[in-house]
């Protein structure tokens, strides 16, 4: 029913040349549907991503509301796999393909998603953050380490300048460095080099969520959607906590 609910919303995309990439589906604790999210890919015009939940009898493309923060994607693998370490991704995208080679991993969403989201689920756990390969990217993996630190979990982050990317692979992630080493196992991954948080650890959670205004606004920017109407007008797609 959601799959069928995700074609009859998205139509008006689809006709507009955008593709099916990715439904990803989050749950509770115990692996029950709460809602999805769409992803299109465009050849020209980039992603388009939005929420899928349903309100009573009618679909909508909007988030159920969480008083105590979004669930992480696929937490009921977190909470039944309680000793393993967690990897945190930015993208349902990359957690799925971590999770191919046997790996724990989850994310809270968008670059811009982490402080909607509920991670006490990662409490006293072992973290390891794998950060996209560009401005977002290091603010998802700071974003995210700020929100752990409070958790008491052991956190490194996956030392994405030992990764071997070609000049001009910004943006590169796991995804793409699942490409570039199409044989990689599990075991291949664990033994990336990692590196301490780059975070200032010894400041206050109050202090390391404190951002200014312009780095607000260039976190936004990167994840913005421009386009124009018939008349010139112009338009932007802003996600604001999905």
């Amino acid at each position: 029913d959601a799959k069928k609910a995700a074609r009859q919303l998205t139509k008006q995309q689809i006709n507009q040349g955008y593709v099916p990439s990715g439904f990803y589906e989050y749950t509770d604790e115990e692996g029950n549907p709460i809602f999805w999210r769409i992803r299109l890919d465009h050849p020209t015009k980039g992603k388009w991503i939005r929420p899928l939940s349903l309100n009573g009898a009618e679909w909508e493309l909007k988030e159920p509301k969480f008083p105590g923060g979004k669930p992480l994607y696929r937490l009921h693998e977190i909470v039944s796999r309680p000793d393993e370490t967690v990897w945190i991704v930015e993208g349902e995208k990359c957690v799925d393909v971590l999770a191919e080679l046997g790996l724990l991993a989850t994310t809270s969403g968008s670059a811009t998603s982490t402080g909607a989201a509920d991670w006490s689920s990662l409490s006293e756990r072992t973290v390891i953050i794998w950060p996209d390969d560009d401005k977002a990217g290091l603010g998802y993996a700071k974003d995210s380490t700020e929100q752990l630190l409070p958790l008491d979990c052991d956190i490194k982050w996956v030392d994405v300048s030992k990764l071997g990317w070609s000049v001009g692979s910004v943006g590169s992630d796991g995804v793409d460095w699942i490409l570039l080493n199409r044989d990689a196992t599990k075991e291949d991954v664990e033994a990336l080099s990692l590196i301490a948080p780059d975070v200032d650890i010894a400041t206050s959670p109050d202090q390391q969520s404190a951002k200014s205004k312009p780095q607000m606004l260039e976190q936004i920017a990167d994840s913005c959607e421009l386009f124009h109407s018939d008349d010139s007008k112009c338009y932007a797609t802003v996600p604001i906590n999905s």
